[in-house]
């Protein structure tokens, strides 16, 4: 197969509204997935995901697996945003409640969102801090094993977790211990943003694991959640804690204030 013309691609753009609409749930989820990709594969050239009527007409089929493609690959800030609350609602019926917090999970999961509209503090952006607080200090389940595996997490929130400031300041070891390890699976530890300019954020984040070296509990849980920790870090990503970036770090909002 040869590679597809440029005219081909456009008519692929200009149909897939309608084609969509009218394809099968899994057919969309497919479609949806690999748009995604391409996004991500794009990162900070401003590609178009979907057509701004896309993911609000592909949302009025009320299905739900569409619905779970949208929340996990979606970049329609409302439309994510209609989901989540959605997933939030009781519901009695054992099925529902499994859609409804696979819904949850998705959003959390979701990883284009956030590069495509270059959100700063992701979840808090599009959840609000309350839900990401009790996400963050009750959940045992699914949501807390996806934002801490998301990429895209604020960065913020990560140095705040190793160095146990902010939320986790009076968080129990057990859970502090607990989110150490679901965070240490996350490829943003390894995976600096850009090639040719300093990742202040990542610079940020590995500053704080070596900080937490000097400030975790010697007890053999800290020192096993603690090397678990460190055994996951590629050495070729690891940042000095004496580097110095070009540029100042830039920190500071009103849900994670910068540390002294």
């Amino acid at each position: 197969m040869g590679v597809a013309m440029p005219w081909e691609e456009e008519q692929d753009k200009l149909t897939r509204e309608a084609r969509l609409f009218l394809s099968s749930p899994e057919i969309v989820f497919a479609e949806l997935k690999k748009l995604s990709e391409q996004a991500r594969a794009h990162f900070g050239a401003h590609f178009a995901l979907t057509t701004e009527k896309l993911e609000p007409s592909l949302l009025e089929r009320n299905d739900r697996l569409i619905n779970l493609g949208l929340a996990q690959y979606g970049t329609h800030i409302d439309v994510f945003k209609a989901l989540y609350k959605h997933g939030l609602e009781n519901s009695g019926e054992f099925d529902e409640k499994v859609y409804r917090r696979g819904l949850r999970v998705a959003c959390l999961s979701n990883h284009t969102i956030a590069t495509q509209h270059f959100l700063l503090d992701f979840p808090n952006d599009v959840i609000g801090p309350e839900e990401t607080t009790r996400i963050i200090a009750h959940d045992d389940g699914e949501e807390i094993a996806a934002l801490m595996g998301n990429p895209t997490i604020f960065d913020r929130l990560l140095e705040a977790l190793f160095k146990r400031t902010h939320l986790f300041t009076e968080m129990p070891d057990e859970r502090w211990y607990s989110l150490l390890s679901l965070v240490s699976r996350n490829e943003r530890l390894n995976t600096p943003r850009y090639e040719d300019e300093p990742d202040l954020g990542h610079l940020g984040i590995h500053r704080a694991i070596f900080e937490l070296l000097h400030t975790a509990p010697v007890t053999p849980v800290s020192i096993r959640v603690v090397y678990n920790l460190l055994d996951r870090l590629d050495f070729q990503h690891v940042t000095s804690p004496t580097t110095r970036p070009h540029l100042k770090l830039i920190t500071g909002t009103v849900f994670w204030p910068a540390d002294d």
